[in-house]
């Protein structure tokens, strides 16, 4: 990572990769901890550079051409999906 350099974050899981290459529509913006990211590395990563600051999920409510996997959530009432995805943030913050 790039230390203290790191002034931002956008943190967002995905799958991977659907195919031989990357494509657009790989970028899922599921909700942490969704997908396959191993997010306790992730986290001790950021924490090693000394960043404190804000930790921002990217997220998405609609499905990628040929995906379904956001369709629990678009079915949520907004209020339930944000405070599933900060309760799935905090989680893997407190690991």
């Amino acid at each position: 990572l790039y230390g203290n350099k790191l002034i931002h974050t956008h943190l967002n899981d995905n799958l991977g990769v659907s195919g031989d290459k990357i494509s657009p529509f790989d970028d899922l913006h599921l909700p942490i901890g969704e997908g396959i990211n191993d997010w306790k590395t992730v986290i001790q990563k950021i924490r090693a550079t000394g960043y404190n600051d804000v930790m921002m999920a990217e997220l998405k409510l609609k499905n990628q051409p040929g995906h379904n996997e956001l369709d629990r959530f678009i079915a949520m009432p907004i209020e339930e999906f944000y405070a599933f995805s900060l309760a799935s943030l905090r989680k893997v913050c407190e690991e």
